[in-house]
C-alpha cells in the first residue's frame, strides 16, 4: 500500500510536476496525511487552477529538464537534457561549436536500447548531476 508520503516522494523523484504540486497542495490544505493511504485520493479535490499555477511557476523547485533531439548533419541526431528546446541549441553550439540544424522534444518515457537492454530517458536521466547534458549520439542505421 502506498502512502501520499511515498507518492509525493516518487512525483518529486520522477519529475511528475503536477502531482507533486497536487499532494502538496492537499498536505498543506490539511485534507491528507503523509502516512494516509493513497485510497484517499478518490475523496479529495485539489485547485487545478492553484496547482496549475504552482506546476508553471515550478514553485517546489522541481527539476524540470526534458529530452531533446537535436538534427546535427542529415543522419546524425544528440539527445540532450535541457530545461527548454533553447538551452538545449545553445548547449551544443558552445560545447560542440556546431548549429543544428532542428530540436524536437522527446518523452522521458520514450525507450531506447542501451546495451542489450531497453531503458527510458527518465531512467537515465537518474544517472546524470548535471544538466544541461548529452544523452548520446545516434546515427540512423548506427549508434555511436
Amino acid at each position: 500500500m502506498s502512502t501520499i508520503k511515498e507518492l509525493f516522494e516518487e512525483a518529486v523523484q520522477n519529475d511528475y510536476s503536477f502531482t507533486a504540486h497536487s499532494l502538496y497542495y492537499l498536505l498543506r490544505e490539511g485534507l491528507v496525511s503523509p502516512n494516509d493511504s493513497h485510497t484517499v485520493l478518490d475523496h479529495v479535490q485539489v485547485d487545478t487552477e492553484l496547482v496549475g499555477e504552482w506546476t508553471k511557476q515550478n514553485y517546489l523547485c522541481i527539476s524540470v529538464e526534458k529530452v531533446y533531439s537535436l538534427k546535427i548533419a542529415d543522419d546524425e541526431f544528440v539527445f540532450v537534457f535541457a530545461k527548454n528546446p533553447r538551452q538545449a541549441v545553445d548547449f551544443i553550439k558552445r560545447t560542440w561549436n556546431i548549429v543544428p540544424r532542428n530540436c524536437h522534444e522527446y518523452s522521458l518515457d520514450f525507450m531506447i536500447v542501451r546495451g542489450n537492454e531497453f531503458v527510458s530517458f527518465r531512467e537515465l536521466k537518474k544517472d546524470y548531476l548535471v544538466f544541461p547534458a548529452v544523452i548520446g549520439v545516434y546515427r540512423r542505421d548506427e549508434v555511436l
